[in-house]
């Protein structure tokens, strides 16, 4: 069960870290909040800010109702201009995330044009990925993918779909214990994503009002019992699942140390050797190949 005080400091509140789908998504949209996100899109794309002050925010139900409630398919989509900025938390790496995203992105983009439009106009689709987990070897805190040709590196000007990818790990462990007067405006910012404490947010807010507001509403949302019910609800599939992943990995090891067993059984090596090769005892050996 999610606790949101220390033992050892009751001043210091512990926070439901802002990487969590429900949580990500009611700082994100909260309206006292969009100065952050836009200040995060600049950062990202270099969309102007001027830009941003047009930004409408396309899906505004950023809240479910309890930890019963159906989870949302998708976390944040906006439009500046002619550009549709769909923004994605991804707490944890599992496959088929990507491919998820990209075609949310996808149907995003096929939906850009209506009947009487025409394809003349140009429009873009933006996808920004905030990444709890390291995914490219090449470290760094923000990758932009585009189309581009393999051997001349021509990016496709008619194909406007950009991907990025900001890496919250990196950041933490380049910059978590260092002085924030140290560090840049946009690490400040993703280091507000996976806070934990009441305690860092404020080092990390300084005198910015605009991260005043988000470190108010991390602690207003870690004190919610909805979204504390979501978050006990999601650690606890969580834990199912890494169980599930566990035992699947033991029973391979299994299954494919009894295939070696039955193997060096036939070629009449004796139970002694058996249990020496695969570093088990007789008994195991034994077991493994049903015989007494």
């Amino acid at each position: 069960m999610y606790k949101n005080s220390r033992k050892e400091d009751a001043t210091i509140k512990t926070l439901i870290p802002a990487v969590y789908d429900f949580t990500f998504k009611a700082i994100m949209l909260n309206p006292d909040n969009l100065d952050y996100l836009k200040t995060l899109i600049n950062e990202i794309t270099k969309i102007p800010m001027d830009d941003l002050d047009d930004m409408q925010v396309l899906n505004s139900e950023h809240i479910v109702s309890g930890k019963n409630a159906k989870r949302m398919q998708s976390d944040i989509i906006v439009s500046v201009g002619s550009r549709y900025i769909n923004i994605e938390a991804n707490k944890d790496y599992y496959k088929g995330v990507f491919t998820k995203n990209k075609t949310y992105t996808y149907q995003i983009g096929s939906k850009l044009y209506n009947k009487n439009e025409g394809y003349a106009k140009e429009k873009s689709v933006i996808q920004i990925n905030f990444d709890n987990f390291y995914l490219f070897d090449n470290k760094q805190e923000i990758y932009e993918f585009v189309m581009m040709e393999k051997t001349t590196h021509e990016i496709h000007k008619e194909i406007n779909y950009s991907i990025y990818h900001v890496c919250l790990p990196y950041i933490k462990d380049e910059c978590y214990d260092k002085d924030v007067r140290e560090l840049s405006k946009f690490e400040r910012y993703c280091l507000m994503l996976i806070a934990e404490t009441t305690e860092y947010t404020k080092k990390l807010v300084g005198d910015d009002e605009v991260m005043k507001k988000v470190g108010k509403r991390l602690e207003q949302l870690s004190e919610d019992e909805n979204i504390i019910g979501l978050y006990d609800a999601e650690e606890e599939a969580r834990k199912v699942e890494l169980t599930k992943l566990e035992n699947a990995k033991e029973e391979g090891i299994e299954q494919k140390t009894k295939e070696i067993i039955n193997n060096l059984h036939l070629k009449n090596y004796s139970l002694e050797d058996i249990a020496s090769i695969v570093s088990l005892s007789i008994e195991e050996v034994k077991r493994l190949l049903n015989t007494e």
